[in-house]
């Protein structure tokens, strides 16, 4: 098992489940580069119902992005399970964030999007469920600021902003406006982020095809 320092929460990845750093891509003869990207689905247990909830943003400058999970480039030489607590972390301003499982790769061509490269996706399900702390670094109403210290994810709130500040693509500061929605109806998905939405729901929610 190694270790990854995530705002101030150990967490254990276990190499031989989640894999490793993304080969260098077979273009295939293909014209179009390939970006790696990692796609995290990052659920909690509602304290109230009990019920499965997913975490999903929206961008309070640019609301035309669309409702949207934790995502994000892999850095060159990451290894894309780190890649993925990395971005969960950096677009929540959670901790105690764990892996889950795997959920597999697709790739998306990004031209309809403007950039000119084929998006390899790399899903993983998350949770912050059994966290012996959460902490958020957050701005619940966009007035006043807060550091939310939880024993458990029930003490994290159920709306909250978050800056990220320290962007990979070097870009200004970006204010996310978070929820946790109910896993079994969740909202639209922008860019085709919610393909494997499935596969948590399936998981996590019993009898959900019948």
């Amino acid at each position: 098992m190694s270790e990854v320092h995530r705002g101030g929460t150990d967490v254990g990845i276990d190499r031989g489940i989640f894999g490793g750093r993304p080969d260098a891509p077979d273009m295939g003869g293909a014209t179009l580069p390939i970006i790696h990207k990692a796609v995290v689905y990052l659920t909690r247990t509602d304290p109230a119902t009990g019920s499965p909830h997913l975490v999903v943003f929206d961008h309070v400058d640019t609301p035309e992005a669309g409702t949207q999970v934790p995502a994000g480039t892999v850095e060159a030489g990451e290894d894309v399970a780190d890649a993925a607590l990395r971005e969960a972390f950096e677009e929540t301003g959670l901790a105690g964030i764990r892996l889950v499982a795997a959920l597999g790769t697709e790739d998306v061509d990004l031209r309809p999007y403007g950039v000119e490269a084929i998006a390899r996706r790399h899903f993983f399900h998350a949770t912050i469920d059994g966290a012996a702390d959460v902490v958020a670094v957050a701005n619940v109403d966009r007035d006043v600021d807060v550091d939310i210290m939880a024993s458990g994810s029930h003490a994290v709130p159920d709306r909250w902003h978050h800056v990220e500040s320290d962007r990979s693509d070097g870009g200004p500061p970006v204010t996310f406006a978070l929820r946790w929605a109910p896993l079994a109806s969740p909202p639209a998905i922008a860019a085709e982020l919610g393909a494997r939405l499935w596969m948590v729901q399936a998981a996590l929610i019993p009898n959900i095809d019948d």
